[in-house]
């Protein structure tokens, strides 16, 4: 209201690019007007285009009035822009450039923010609507661009992002990353092949204890990516992201760690990680893996396809041949499963890869098992949480096959992908149990002698209705032998008391126990061992 607009308001609205109508006038004091109908012979309808005029009175010079510019009456909401693709950083001797492609509907430009290590990541820049790169150098918010190795976080924000989630971040690496020179053949460097989707991609974010690495452990890079200063086909002392250049805190990053606090000092432990977020299974399908490429219709997800030449898996068995020339592959581990849901064909598809990839690669499947980790838990919130019943079966299919229960395992508001804590705890838990299948598969055919404590393999093995087991303890102790199944579910109790030094042995009866690898454990106060037996059906 305008107590000096004495003689009222004239009111005004013009459609399109025509020319403005006087409607009425409205009586000193007034604050409203409402448009309906067909007023100054402007029919007011939905998706029309209008522009409404406000004269105060009385106005001797014609130009006390406002408009409120041309808008568009209940016309449905903009579509929102993606998160960027296309994210490439070029880097120079004091700087980098982050370059993304232009989304058209970015009408409002994009943020640019950076974080230093694991430090608050801090607002910089917004720039342009078609812009496709921003270059850091010097100080930025109050973050110097440095080359002594400092590892930053740069996130591009497309706009406008009511949701907040239009956003793509990529971790770059500056100073010298050499790479690592490693002699051929060599025993005693075990390398572990990983594929699936996000979750084993990387999708929680990397924190600070991430960040620590050991010279132990190493990774054999999948792609050129020049943010972290690594070339594809070379190895690297592991650090994220460990799959796709732009990818965050991966399973594999936590599994590698502690297998390596878990192998003697001689022992080192080599990575691969092809992993492709959102993939049905059969896109790891050799022969059909064109039939399921979805994804290829969105471009953040084409271009993760297309960065592994469009078959991600000939791209795994390509590096996987490359690192038998180093080492020996132990194990294969899986994280999948949201994007098959429900489908109970799943292990029959991933039966099919498994045996792909021992065949392609030249390995003993009983001396390279598969670790299939759950999805997140319905009782934590996971969206998929039902597929866990259909990923319990995989042993069934594939008897090499071990389950890796992700139960109390956190996850992230999205309900599909682990946060950061839990993909460390699940990732300790596949190292828990291939430490544990790597104690069953050195021992089989080793030799013990009456001074020495050891567990001897079963014989028959397999086992059709009954068999024995054999032991050498060194001196007198307490004894336990016990059966689990392939899950770590107790199935009998052999042994639990007080036994003299010496070479033992006791009968064990299959009695209802089905078909199916099982694991027998022997255990003094001090010591373990375990090894593996086959029951077959009569």
């Amino acid at each position: 209201n305008d107590p000096q607009a004495t003689g009222g308001f004239n009111v005004f609205i013009s459609e399109g690019a025509g020319s403005a109508q006087y409607i009425t006038t409205l009586a000193a004091g007034s604050t409203s007007y409402t448009y309906t109908g067909t007023v100054g012979g402007i029919t007011i309808t939905d998706g029309g285009t209008y522009t409404a005029t406000v004269q105060a009175l009385p106005d001797a010079d014609n130009n006390a009035y406002a408009n409120s510019g041309a808008f568009n009456l209940n016309a449905p909401d903009p579509e929102p822009p993606t998160n960027p693709t296309g994210l490439s950083i070029t880097q120079a001797t004091d700087e980098f450039t982050l370059n993304w492609d232009n989304d058209p509907l970015a009408t409002g430009g994009f943020n640019i923010f950076v974080s230093k290590n694991t430090d608050a990541i801090q607002y910089v820049t917004t720039v342009a609507a078609g812009s496709t790169s921003y270059t850091y150098q010097g100080t930025l918010a109050g973050i110097p661009i440095t080359t002594d190795g400092t590892i930053y976080t740069v996130t591009v924000q497309a706009l406008p992002d009511a949701d907040n989630n239009n956003y793509s971040n990529a971790l770059v690496y500056t100073g010298n990353i050499n790479e690592v020179t490693l002699p051929d053949n060599d025993p005693n460097f075990h390398i572990y092949l990983a594929f699936g989707q996000s979750n084993m991609e990387g999708s929680a974010p990397v924190e600070n204890s991430d960040f620590t690495t050991n010279n132990r452990l190493l990774l054999l890079q999948s792609l050129d990516c020049s943010n972290l200063g690594r070339e594809k086909n070379k190895w690297y002392v592991m650090a994220p992201p460990a799959s796709q250049c732009f990818s965050q805190l991966s399973l594999v990053n936590t599994f590698g760690k502690e297998m390596v606090n878990s192998q003697p000092s001689d022992v080192n432990i080599g990575i691969i990680n092809v992993a492709v977020g959102g993939a049905d299974i059969r896109l790891f399908d050799k022969d059909k893996f064109e039939d399921h490429d979805e994804l290829a219709a969105d471009p953040f997800f084409a271009e993760k396809i297309q960065a592994y030449g469009g078959n991600p898996y000939q791209h795994l068995v390509n590096l996987g041949l490359l690192a038998k020339q180093k080492g020996v592959i132990k194990g294969i581990l899986l994280h999948q499963g949201e994007s098959n849901n429900g489908d109970t064909n799943w292990p029959n598809y991933v039966k099919t890869v498994y045996d792909n990839l021992i065949a392609d690669l030249g390995l003993d499947a009983d001396q390279v098992p598969l670790l299939a980790g759950e999805v997140g838990h319905t009782n934590n919130g996971g969206l998929a949480g039902s597929m866990n019943t259909i990923i319990q079966t995989l042993p069934s299919v594939i008897p090499t096959a071990h389950i890796i229960s992700s139960e109390g395992v956190t996850i992230l508001p999205d309900n599909v992908h682990f946060d950061s804590a839990g993909v460390r705890e699940l990732g300790k838990r596949y190292a828990q149990k291939m430490t544990s299948l790597l104690t069953t598969l050195s021992t089989e055919d080793v030799t013990i002698q009456e001074n020495e404590f050891g567990l001897i393999q079963n014989q028959p093995n397999p086992v059709v209705n009954n068999t024995n087991i054999s032991f050498t303890i060194p001196a007198q102790t307490h004894v336990s032998l016990k059966v689990f199944s392939v899950s770590g579910i107790e199935v009998a109790e052999l042994i639990n008391n007080e036994l003299s030094a010496g070479t033992h042995s006791v009968e064990f009866r299959k009695e209802n126990l089905a078909a199916g690898y099982y694991i027998y454990t022997l255990q003094t106060k001090s010591l373990s061992e375990s090894r593996k037996m086959i029951i077959v059906s009569e």
